[in-house]
């Protein structure tokens, strides 16, 4: 496939700026440099610009060419973008470009997340912010830090900034969607250290890799296969395993893709393993055709954890919930509430199930994460619960859910499909900061956000920002 960049695609405010952020590394917790180019970017334009107490960016324009005494808006989008890679892919998120091709319709990249999710978004509020052919009203535009890995910006984003009532939040991923609710979520990490001794048997390590993956709250009802919960399955019907190390996913919000795991077993159990793998493999091989296991001898001779130990772990993955718990009650088809199991570590006796609860009732969040804790009583471990933020609460009569559902339906001929969303959108953290603001959420169409798979569709990406310029009219 041919490097394609995308700075000449059209609309061209938005893809020329898409670009400026392909180029500028920004995985969460290692944003200074795309901070840095925002900073830049408004001070370059004369506009004021400043970087708030929790690393936010924020920029502000005047009204112009008839906007200019209208009341300010507010566009919000964060910066940072997951950080996942194919296995043998040497990209470094920390300072390489993301590098992308065009493949029909859709811009992808060369075997990494392409950080669509929310680049497009941001590149959408900088299109607007550089341009001086458009009309629109005073624009407060908030660039958010450390979304994707807790919401650090959001939280610590004060509403005293800003003087708009109305905000367009540009994060979600269905053109034709507009999205006034979102789900709350919560840590819950279960940690126990065991004892480790000497092992028995041979030495292997286990590899569960080329699954799709995808993001823990937009894909948990596909039906997709997460690594991690295949870990007790490999070993199903094996009774003389020892654990030595498990690494499984990277991520708490993307749904685990690999994992690894070294162990200790009798040559005999190796072909249950064996058999095992094959029975998965034809159970799952429709859903999942790129699902492969891998077995190979290891020659260092390492402790382990006992057989009852191992048993214990394995039966607490094993009982540890994945996917969806409830369906929402008022939006057909969305999850009201879900729980991924995201990273699965064991390294030197120190055990650690990472998951991340979603939902749309801060009381169902809640109760399930009891629900959870309670079903790990066998393994008597350490549960954190952290992290907490709320949900959004959709409300029907919102006055800019009117402008931009009939700006919708002016330009496309139907109305808009108006629903909440199972992810954690920061406007529900904003909602808590600003209550007296009016939000609404809606983007360009981007599937397989979180994993390498991800890729944003060009011709939504140009139906969006002839929206986005409607609604902006509108509001003038």
């Amino acid at each position: 496939m041919n490097q394609s960049r995308v700075e000449q695609l059209s609309p061209k405010y938005v893809w020329s700026n898409f670009q400026k952020l392909l180029d500028t590394p920004r995985p969460s917790y290692h944003e200074e440099a795309v901070q840095t180019l925002l900073l830049l970017f408004g001070k370059s334009l004369g506009l004021e610009t400043y970087r708030d107490e929790v690393n936010n960016v924020i920029i502000k324009k005047p009204g112009q060419l008839g906007g200019e005494n209208s009341a300010p808006v507010i566009l919000q989008g964060h910066l940072d973008m997951v950080a996942q890679k194919n296995e043998g892919n040497a990209h470094d998120f920390k300072k390489d470009p993301i590098t992308t091709f065009i493949d029909g319709d859709w811009v992808r990249a060369n075997g990494t997340t392409l950080g669509a999710d929310n680049g497009i978004g941001c590149a959408f509020a900088m299109g607007l912010l550089e341009s001086k052919d458009i009309a629109h009203p005073p624009l407060e535009c908030v660039f958010t830090a450390c979304e994707e890995a807790g919401m650090h910006g959001a939280i610590g984003l004060k509403g005293d900034h800003f003087d708009g009532k109305i905000m367009l939040n540009l994060d979600t991923e269905e053109e034709d969607e507009l999205i006034i609710g979102c789900a709350g979520g919560v840590d819950l990490i279960f940690e126990k250290e065991f004892s480790e001794g000497q092992a028995n048997g041979v030495h292997q390590r286990v590899a569960i890799k080329g699954l799709k993956g995808g993001h823990s709250g937009i894909d948990i009802h596909r039906g997709r296969l997460n690594a991690n919960k295949l870990i007790p399955q490999v070993f199903a019907g094996v009774d003389d395993i020892q654990l030595v190390s498990i690494k499984g996913g990277s991520l708490r919000n993307a749904i685990a893709r690999e994992a690894f795991v070294d162990f200790y077993t009798s040559e005999e159990s190796l072909l249950k393993i064996r058999s095992n793998f094959e029975s998965l493999w034809e159970k799952n091989q429709e859903a999942e055709a790129g699902l492969k296991f891998e077995l190979s001898s290891m020659s260092e001779e390492v402790r382990a954890l006992s057989l009852k130990d191992s048993k214990l772990v394995l039966s607490a993955i094993n009982n540890c919930h994945h996917g969806v718990k409830a369906w929402d009650e008022h939006f057909e088809g969305v999850v009201e509430t879900s729980t991924n199991l995201g990273v699965i570590t064991l390294e030197g006796g120190k055990f650690s199930m990472a998951n991340l609860i979603r939902s749309a009732s801060e009381d169902a969040r809640d109760s399930f994460a009891q629900e959870m804790i309670s079903a790990q009583s066998e393994l008597s471990s350490n549960a954190i619960l952290e992290g907490a933020y709320p949900g959004w609460k959709p409300n029907p009569e919102s006055k800019i859910l009117s402008v931009t559902g009939e700006a919708f339906k002016d330009l496309r001929g139907h109305a808009p499909k108006i629903s909440s969303i199972h992810a954690g959108l920061e406007c529900g953290i904003l909602s808590k900061a600003m209550p007296d603001v009016d939000i609404i959420s809606f983007g360009p169409t981007i599937t397989g956000a979180h994993s390498p798979d991800e890729q944003v569709s060009i011709s939504s990406v140009e139906k969006t920002w002839l929206l986005f310029l409607e609604v902006i009219k509108r509001l003038i």
